[in-house]
């Protein structure tokens, strides 16, 4: 079936994407995307099969934001595999499954930045430009050089007062250790800087923050 002609509401639609937390949270997300300040972009690190992409292309609808998607978009490995078994799809290893995102979301009228590739320090696929961010959404920078390198590279551009921050693993470290511990550990010494807003949505391990600016 093409979603785009058919009558199927948008919402429910959403739900029926593979999920590892985004359609849990997805009410959320699209009410923090709905609320992106005009002239911000929408940026989400690890889309993995655009759950949490639909939920947010919904509220951009709202907004008008542009979101941007970084993810390798590849099924690298059997684990990769297993787990889209797990959620119903199938997947071979070595697939490019960014068409198979692209879509299922080109039902959404708004306007999505594929990143393709490893975001990593020195990678082409892991760098922004100087427009502000307003929503940022991360399910992948679990470890303490990867989340690092996030700020780096997108700290200046959120807005003081304004970006929403959702940190999809920030609770992940309870279930695999303190390696994975980075997030908390950051919101820790800048506690100055961010406003906890609320964790655990859907009974996920999500935290949710605004920035307040950063201190001199």
């Amino acid at each position: 079936m093409d979603i785009r002609e058919s009558n199927l509401d948008l919402h429910e639609y959403a739900k029926t994407f593979a999920s590892q937390g985004g359609v849990e949270i997805g009410s959320w997300l699209e009410g923090y995307a709905s609320e992106v300040p005009a002239g911000s972009a929408i940026v989400e690190l690890g889309s993995w099969l655009g759950a949490g992409t639909a939920h947010l292309a919904l509220g951009a609808q709202k907004s008008g934001a542009e979101i941007y998607v970084y993810d390798r978009f590849l099924c690298a490995n059997d684990e990769e595999r297993t787990k889209a078994v797990r959620c119903g799809v199938q997947l071979f290893i070595g697939e490019d499954t960014l068409p198979r995102v692209s879509g299922a979301l080109e039902a959404f009228p708004v306007v999505i930045h594929y990143i393709k590739g490893s975001f990593k320090p020195g990678a082409k696929s892991a760098r922004w430009d100087d427009k502000p961010i307003g929503l940022y959404v991360d399910d992948l920078t679990k470890a303490e050089w990867l989340w690092s390198y996030a700020m780096e590279v997108f700290g200046a551009h959120f807005i003081p007062e304004k970006t929403i921050l959702v940190l999809m693993d920030y609770h992940f470290d309870e279930a695999a250790g303190p390696t994975y511990a980075a997030q908390k550990r950051y919101m820790a010494r800048h506690k100055d800087e961010f406003e906890f807003l609320g964790d655990r949505m859907g009974g996920t391990s999500v935290a949710v923050f605004r920035f307040l600016g950063w201190k001199q």
